[in-house]
């Protein structure tokens, strides 16, 4: 209900619902109808609210409650806090505030390098460690190299290149792809359908080029013991 993709499918977010109703009676049978306040009867109501308005941070809360920390450090005495924080706002309209300024571009290119790895039959392109997106940062090192394709592969990114065609530029992706990834867990669901994969860091294709566009998310790389590791899709 978080995520951008998951809460505009109609099947996740059922499955959600149902998982929010299960949570409530399960908690009711173990705690006790005491424990199910208001609060956490509205879970059941969750869904519903997100095919209404859109995912969670939509409608959340917490934009206002985090606010709050703001507000306290605008305080410096206990007398008059109404007046003190409205002071304090007034006067931050009236400060200049310098904006830096940004790239329009969706996507930009940092730490241009000559290192490699590359394929063969690339020539005349430009090498990058960094690649900034208006969603996540990758980079040629762990733990902001991962990401899933479109079709589901798992890539470890090790060089971005730049094909430079006169006004025109195409960026690729260089790296690794995953040979075996299976489930992580396998109930209340089986961790595929959200995206999460267990994975075999000991079998790893020949070194591939991708075309940026074919990235679906940032992946979340947790290793847990020598060859083995889970990843989990970022919620951007």
């Amino acid at each position: 209900m978080c995520s951008q993709e998951y809460h505009k499918d109609a099947q996740m977010l059922s499955y959600a619902n149902d998982l929010m109703k299960y949570f409530v009676k399960k908690t009711c049978e173990m705690y006790g109808h005491d424990f199910v306040s208001h609060n956490v009867h509205n879970l059941v109501h969750l869904a519903g609210d997100v095919s209404l308005y859109g995912k969670l941070d939509n409608f959340s809360a917490f934009p206002f409650e985090n606010y709050m920390s703001q507000l306290k450090k605008m305080l410096r005495k206990r007398e008059k806090p109404l007046q003190q924080v409205i002071k304090r706002i007034s006067e931050g309209r009236f400060i200049k505030k310098v904006i830096p300024t940004t790239s329009n571009s969706a996507v930009e290119l940092f730490q241009q390098h000559y290192e490699g790895p590359l394929l063969q039959n690339f020539t005349g392109i430009s090498q990058y460690k960094v690649v900034r997106t208006k969603k996540y940062v990758l980079k040629t090192r762990e733990p902001d190299c991962f990401v899933q394709l479109q079709n589901n592969d798992i890539i470890k990114i090790v060089n971005f290149n730049c094909f430079q065609n006169g006004n025109n530029s195409e960026i690729k992706i260089l790296g690794y792809k995953f040979l075996e990834q299976s489930n992580f867990f396998n109930s209340p669901c089986e961790s595929s359908f959200l995206g999460i994969f267990d994975l075999n860091c000991s079998k790893m294709s020949t070194l591939s080029a991708w075309t940026f566009s074919e990235i679906k998310c940032k992946l979340v790389y947790m290793p847990y013991s020598a060859n083995k590791s889970v990843v989990y899709p970022l919620l951007h």
